[in-house]
């Protein structure tokens, strides 16, 4: 267990280096260490007090985390934290920040709601295959039909915060709406609740916006995906872990599913492995964007700003 002090004034902070200042100006008191190469992590997590983690890519299991032996605070700036063993976090009381519940504060938060909005447009509208052709200097109109939005039916599995923008950005596309949510709170009034086995056989486009906890593990399962309405649009911008990937890619070369935009990918340290992102070298119709959903240089100062905060209400625990 921790000794709760923090004599050891070393705060690592894995993110975008133009932020590093805003680090530094808040930690004035702290040695500041910035990298995301995991050799140079491995090598100074033993003097390390406080993680600040604004590039999830790094993997942060318990034989990493078990190097450092005077971490008191995780703090990462995004909703989900599969990259982290939070379990060895609780064993070890050690303290993790997250924008997790933070409702208030992320209600105007909208680039993951814009990302997925993106990829659902791209999907639609074969974007991919376009500017392919043109790298290849072919300009062909009618190569790549793309799927008329309006009058379409858009799922979605969690009608939360980022549903919510999405069934905005439906409506004024004039698309109709049904959502699925085990908890529903301020649902817009252009959604319709349905159960999730209806929802999925009726929508033309389905989105998923679930926060990931270990029970929901391929939520979106085998059997569910074999029920997906023929020639539908999968989104995916919460995390890979949520999804059965094999079961979805199969789908997909069966031509149940038309096209499939998504952000995550479980396992996304070993990205190279997964199945859809193999096929996505074969398929224009396999969208996949390197978890960038969530981030934005517009909002994120305002976001690592938020999770320092939320650190130094920590540290003021610990004194």
């Amino acid at each position: 267990m921790n000794n709760p002090s923090l004599k050891k004034r070393t705060l690592l902070y894995l993110g975008p280096k133009q932020f590093i200042s805003d680090i530094e100006s808040n930690f004035k008191e702290y040695n500041v260490f910035s990298t995301i190469d995991e050799i140079e992590v491995d090598r100074i997590l033993d003097s390390v007090s406080i993680i600040i983690d604004a590039c999830l890519e790094i993997k942060f299991d318990k034989n990493r985390l078990l190097l450092a032996r005077n971490l008191l605070i995780y703090a990462t700036a995004s909703t989900g934290f599969t990259h982290i063993d939070h379990i060895h976090l609780a064993e070890q009381n050690i303290t993790l920040i997250s924008l997790k519940g933070k409702k208030e504060f992320l209600k105007g938060i909208t680039p993951a709601a814009e990302h997925s909005w993106l990829l659902l447009m791209m999907c639609a509208r074969k974007v991919k295959s376009a500017i392919n052709d043109i790298n290849n200097d072919i300009w062909e109109r009618t190569r790549y039909p793309g799927k008329l939005i309006k009058g379409k039916t858009l799922g979605l599995i969690g009608v939360g915060r980022i549903g919510s923008w999405m069934a905005k950005y439906a409506e004024a596309f004039g698309m109709k709406c049904i959502g699925y949510d085990p908890c529903p709170i301020d649902v817009p009034k252009n959604v319709r609740l349905t159960p999730i086995e209806e929802l999925v056989k009726e929508a033309d486009f389905i989105s998923l916006h679930v926060n990931y906890e270990k029970e929901l593990d391929r939520f979106i399962s085998k059997e569910l995906i074999n029920n997906f309405k023929r020639g539908s649009i999968f989104i995916n911008t919460s995390r890979g872990e949520l999804v059965d990937e094999d079961a979805l890619a199969k789908a997909f070369l069966k031509g149940d599913i038309a096209s499939i935009g998504i952000d995550v990918l479980t396992n996304e340290q070993e990205y190279k492995k997964s199945n859809l992102f193999k096929l996505s070298k074969k398929h224009d119709d396999i969208i996949i964007t390197p978890h960038i959903a969530g981030y934005s240089p517009d909002v994120f100062p305002m976001v690592l700003q938020y999770i320092c905060e939320q650190v130094k209400i920590e540290m003021d625990k610990l004194k």
